[in-house]
C-alpha cells in the first residue's frame, strides 16, 4: 500500500504555520466564505493571494524545510543516506541515487565524498554532476517524477486516449446532441 502524498493545500498551511501567517491565512478564507464565497474556492483565492505559485513550488519548499530541519536538528546527514534503501525509493535508481547523495557533493569535486563507482550507471554519475551545480532544477525534476509515480501528473496532463475512434466518438457526441427519443 502506497502512502497518499500530501496536499499542497496541507504543505501551504504548514509554511504558514512556520512563517507566522496561519492565522491570517485562516481569517482571508473565512472572511471570503462569509462573502458568500465556496469553501475551496475561498482558501485558493487566499492561498493564491498570500503567495502560493503552485503545487510544484509548494512541495519544493517544503523539501527545502526538511531538509533544513535534518541539519538543523544535528542528525548525521551521512549516517541518514547510508541507512536509505534505495531499492525502496519510489523514484527511478538513478534519480534516486541523486537525490539522496547530492549533499555528498560540497565543494570542489576532488573533494566530494561520493564517486562515480557508486553511482548505479554512468548516466547517474553524470546526473549527479549536472545536479550538484543546478540543484534547484533538479529537485523540480524530482517532483515533478514523484507527482508521476503518484499518479499525479497524469491527472493534470489533460485526458488520455480512450482507444475509440474518430467515428465511434462522433456517433457518441451526436446522440449526446440529439437524444434518442425511443429511450
Amino acid at each position: 500500500m502506497t502512502d497518499k502524498p500530501v496536499s499542497t493545500r496541507t504543505l501551504f498551511k504548514e509554511r504558514s504555520a512556520r512563517e507566522g501567517r496561519l492565522a491570517e491565512y485562516t481569517e482571508g478564507y473565512k472572511g471570503k466564505m462569509e462573502d458568500g464565497m465556496p469553501f475551496l474556492k475561498a482558501q485558493y483565492e487566499t492561498m493564491v493571494e498570500m503567495g502560493y505559485q503552485g503545487p510544484d513550488e509548494e512541495r519544493l519548499l517544503a523539501l527545502k524545510e526538511q531538509e533544513r530541519q535534518i541539519k538543523s536538528s544535528g542528525k548525521d546527514i551521512e549516517k541518514l543516506a547510508k541507512e536509505f534503501d534505495l531499492a525502496e525509493s519510489d523514484l527511478p535508481p538513478d534519480i534516486a541515487f541523486v537525490f539522496h547523495s547530492l549533499h555528498k557533493t560540497k565543494g570542489d569535486r576532488s573533494k566530494w565524498r561520493v564517486s562515480p563507482k557508486s553511482a548505479p550507471t554512468p548516466g547517474a554519475w553524470n546526473m549527479l554532476v549536472w545536479a550538484a551545480e543546478n540543484t534547484s532544477k533538479f529537485m523540480e525534476l524530482v517532483i515533478r517524477e514523484q507527482l508521476k509515480a503518484s499518479g499525479k501528473a497524469g491527472e493534470e496532463q489533460g485526458m488520455g486516449d480512450t482507444g475509440e475512434s474518430i467515428t465511434q466518438l462522433e456517433e457518441m457526441l451526436s446522440s449526446a446532441l440529439i437524444p434518442d427519443e425511443s429511450v
